[in-house]
């Protein structure tokens, strides 16, 4: 008689999550959710809301009420758990409003039964759990296509994407899959980046080109350097977010600017902004928001440098969307100003002269 799998292990912990890990991360102390808790909470894993890379994702109800996203990794049978347990507990310290959060992760071997070819087969399988915070909006591929999408979500959107990608710089995590299936908006269209950090848990069981070759994102994100010779860094990550900013810009009506760089690309998007944006009737902030689509544009350009060391540095690109984040307030503050003062002064204008045709009177 076989001896049963051993207990799963995790770590995992919600504001409200009734399961507790000891300061081990394990479960020899404490209950903690594992694989046979998280399939009753997915209705069997039946309720999946994405695929990525490296593993399904589904919707989980917790016993508390809350919902959380649960992704079921591809197996890894030459990565080690003690790595994997490492690794999760270090992208579980991020903390950024434009991250997806990782709430825990769970492993272990389960003794499952499987139909095939009319016979039932048991066997016993490695399962690997990730637990993150449900973004309810979707990803950004899916709001790209929508042209009342406004300047300024877009523009919000492109800023916060890029604090987020500088606090994961900061922290040394490299990203590798940046693209608009793995930015999450919520309700309030608040991004918020997924995926990060799942590469490094396949690199340790991959070379470079396998994982390259599995990649199922469009290769328009993807920097030069890593299709040619397979070599990745953080300025990997510069090229993809040029590429995601263009995207973002040019929705899904204006696909010719992918194919487009230098001044070239800048002026084409800046004069089709332009023109979008003037039909707006009333626009207070025109050219304000003008010069904030060739400062991003511009950016976006400059990401896609063939040369990795040409690309510019995350601070630099966040420090000018601020500069011109807070040159528009100050112009649409002058705006409002001057346009108080013109109301102000024609409502004493036309007192006067009621008060001068009383007098009259």
């Amino acid at each position: 008689m076989s001896s049963p799998p051993p207990e799963p292990c995790s770590g995992f912990g919600t504001p409200n999550f009734p399961f507790q890990a000891n300061s081990q991360g394990t479960s020899g102390e404490s209950r903690m959710p594992g694989y046979h808790f998280f399939k009753q909470a997915t209705g069997d894993f039946s309720k999946k809301i994405g695929k990525g890379q490296f593993g399904k994702v589904y919707k989980a109800y917790l016993p508390t009420g809350e919902v959380i996203a649960v992704k079921l990794l591809h197996q890894m049978s030459k990565f080690d758990d003690e790595q994997f347990s490492h690794h999760c507990t270090q992208l579980m310290s991020t903390n950024h409003k434009n991250l997806v959060r990782l709430l825990g992760y769970s492993y272990g071997e389960h003794e499952e039964s499987h139909l095939y070819d009319g016979r039932v087969i048991r066997g016993v399988y490695k399962r690997r759990l990730i637990g993150f915070e449900y973004v309810p909006g979707g990803s950004l591929a899916n709001f790209l296509s929508e042209q009342h999408l406004g300047w300024s979500i877009r523009f919000k959107i492109i800023k916060e994407i890029c604090e987020g990608l500088q606090y994961l710089q900061e922290a040394g995590i490299v990203h590798f899959n940046l693209n608009p299936g793995n930015i999450l908006l919520d309700n309030g269209k608040i991004p918020k980046i997924t995926e990060f950090g799942l590469y490094e848990m396949f690199k340790a069981v991959n070379d470079g080109a396998t994982v390259t070759r599995g990649c199922t994102y469009r290769l328009r994100y993807m920097a030069p350097e890593i299709y040619c010779y397979g070599k990745m860094s953080e300025r990997s990550d510069i090229f993809s977010l040029g590429a995601l900013i263009k995207s973002i810009m040019a929705g899904t009506t204006d696909s010719s600017i992918h194919h487009m760089d230098g001044p070239k690309c800048v002026e084409h998007v800046h004069k089709s902004w332009r023109k979008r944006l003037q039909e707006i009737r009333r626009y207070r902030s025109f050219e304000a928001d003008c010069q904030q689509v060739r400062t991003c544009i511009g950016i976006a350009v400059a990401c896609m440098h063939r040369d990795p060391g040409e690309r510019p540095l995350m601070k630099d690109i966040v420090r000018k969307l601020y500069e011109v984040e807070t040159r528009e307030d100050y112009l649409s503050s002058r705006v409002e100003q001057s346009g108080e003062y013109h109301s102000k002064r024609w409502n004493t204008s036309r007192v006067i002269s009621l008060k001068n045709l009383v007098m009259m009177a």
